[in-house]
């Protein structure tokens, strides 16, 4: 597999995996970085050139700041496009980084070709309370299975919380997470999506912390966009449910 890496001029660290058409990855936190999408999603590399960049603020990026807003996120993701001479991108987003490419999309519609949200970060605030209550109800299931370190503490994230030893370990870093968190308040993005034309696709797990629901008002209010429901999944379908996933995302962005 072909393997690049670098960093761009404005000090985020990027790597590519693969050949063929790019699709540009974003991971989510805020403040983590791309490494805990990795071994799984490199299965797409025997089809496409992945593009995955740690995110200002997170894992090797050095972009001299550690309380980057949301705006330096889409700023930062327009800077790397154009460094890299990319032309309207294929964009795939997990989680926050989901969010982030609504954001970015709003901003920059005609640098997007498609569209890809996984377990995405709801386009409006309230979906965090609703996350906080069913991790914190998970917390006890977790606890009577005897998980320990850093699969115990993402494990309320998984239908099936002993697939959580199957996640590459990572770190957020508080202070960047806190920062976006605050740049964005108390956002609602639903009167805008109207606005995105380009093709999406969703894809949300009916176990994910993050309630399905917001998913599905999500497609209704963009014009061109499909979900995907993933039985049995949680926020992590890359690692529950694999086949579909991937397979998903090939067809996506495979597609003329």
């Amino acid at each position: 597999m072909r393997k690049e890496e670098g960093v761009s001029r404005g000090g985020l660290f990027w790597v590519a995996l693969g050949d063929g058409p790019t699709v540009v990855v974003l991971h989510g936190g805020p403040g983590a970085d791309h490494g805990y999408l990795l071994p799984q999603f490199a299965i797409l590399a025997d089809q496409f050139r992945l593009l995955f960049y740690d995110q200002r603020g997170g894992g090797r990026s050095r972009t001299g700041t550690q309380r980057p807003t949301w705006r330096d996120h889409v700023a930062d993701l327009e800077a790397l496009r154009s460094e890299m001479e990319l032309g309207p991108m294929r964009l795939c987003g997990y989680s926050w980084g989901g969010l982030l490419g609504l954001l970015y999309t709003l901003e920059h519609p005609e640098k997007v070709a498609r569209l890809a949200l996984c377990s995405p970060a709801a386009p409006v605030h309230t979906y965090r309370a609703a996350m906080t209550a069913t991790l914190r109800e998970r917390a006890a299931r977790t606890q009577a299975l005897g998980l320990s370190g850093f699969a115990r503490a993402v494990a309320g994230y998984f239908a099936h919380p002993e697939r959580a030893r199957e996640l590459t370990p990572f770190r957020v870093q508080m202070r960047a997470e806190q920062s976006v968190l605050e740049s964005l308040g108390a956002y609602d993005l639903r009167s805008q999506l109207h606005a995105i034309k380009q093709r999406v696709l969703v894809l949300h797990g009916t176990e994910d912390p993050i309630p399905l629901r917001y998913s599905q008002e999500l497609v209704q209010l963009l014009p061109n966009a499909r979900l995907l429901v993933l039985p049995g999944s949680g926020h992590v379908p890359y690692i529950e449910a694999p086949q579909i996933f991937f397979e998903q995302l090939r067809n996506f962005f495979g597609a003329q």
